[in-house]
């Protein structure tokens, strides 16, 4: 419960940065790409993501995976005979082209995460020796972007909806409310496992930053072999007369058991290439829509497989 609020908290404190960075620029427009049969694979490796919902019904849900970098600022201007920063940015950009390379769009943003987290410390301590120096701290050298990515996905029968957050409330005075231990607790509802507090599938909203968590569904059996298994659980020496009989038929026309392995072997074939899509069980929003960067939602463009 622990690591998963401590993880929350990362998160939000990275999506700060983002919003921070975006701030002072004019309202943007997030266009996206539809995710490929090789990304809906990936998915199904990860328990958990984390970025925006882009769109919402009572059924499904459709994720924006939001992977971050960097691109440099035109505006900067380098202080004069700095050599040392200029190393560190050009590490750092070393850095972001290895982890862009990487194919796997989960692995990419976690890398990506990972090296924003570094920047902002540095970030930090550059901002206080500029202004030390009287010199501008917003002179940054990079700027931050966004690759979008769109997953539509169903959501499970017993999904359930938290939320990191407890929205501003006030009293008849006009004084921000103050949540007791007891109505924190009441809010948080009966299963104190999951993180945050209760939400309802009304609170979600087109733009809210969110984890998502993931399960695959259960295997169901081929219809040739489920029909097979009702039979038998309905009459089992009717079942076991008519497998008697199915067997006699096939080695009579032996033309009719070659057609019936190669019709298995292309049912096989197709079952195997078919993409299963995890279901959502639980959905956490990280920050009130108020809180972030106003952007224009725009659906995802389909991208061709190679």
């Amino acid at each position: 419960m622990l690591r998963t609020v401590v993880l929350a908290a990362l998160t939000v404190g990275l999506l700060a940065l983002v919003s921070t960075n975006a701030g002072a620029q004019k309202k943007n427009t997030e266009v996206a790409e539809f995710a490929t049969d090789q990304d809906y694979k990936w998915l199904a490796t990860i328990k958990d993501m984390t970025g925006k919902l882009a769109s919402i019904n009572t059924s499904s849900v459709t994720f924006r995976l939001d992977i971050p970098h960097m691109v440099p600022n035109p505006k900067y201007r380098p202080p004069k005979g700095n050599n040392n920063q200029y190393s560190q940015l050009q590490n750092i950009y070393r850095q972001q082209a290895q982890i862009m390379t990487t194919t796997n769009p989960f692995q990419r943003q976690i890398r990506m995460q990972q090296l924003l987290a570094t920047i902002q410390v540095q970030q930090y301590q550059q901002m206080m020796q500029a202004a030390a120096a009287n010199s501008n701290p917003n002179n940054q050298p990079f700027m931050l972007a966004h690759e979008y990515k769109d997953f539509e996905l169903e959501l499970s029968d017993k999904v359930s909806i938290r939320k990191m957050f407890l929205e501003t409330e006030y009293d008849d005075k006009g004084n921000v409310k103050v949540y007791s231990k007891e109505e924190k607790a009441e809010l948080r509802g009966k299963d104190t496992a999951k993180p945050g507090y209760l939400a309802k599938i009304e609170d979600l909203q087109a733009g809210l930053y969110a984890k998502v968590y993931l399960k695959m569904p259960k295997k169901t059996k081929p219809p040739s072999e489920a029909v097979k298994s009702e039979a038998k659980a309905d009459d089992p020496g009717k079942a076991a007369d008519k497998d008697k009989d199915g067997d006699k038929a096939k080695v009579v026309d032996k033309a009719d058991q070659a057609a019936d392995k190669a019709k298995n072997k292309d049912d096989k074939a197709a079952a195997k290439d078919e993409v299963v899509r995890p279901l959502i069980t639980m959905i956490v929003i990280l920050q009130p829509l108020d809180l972030q960067t106003s952007t224009d939602m725009v659906p995802a463009k389909k991208k061709k497989d190679n």
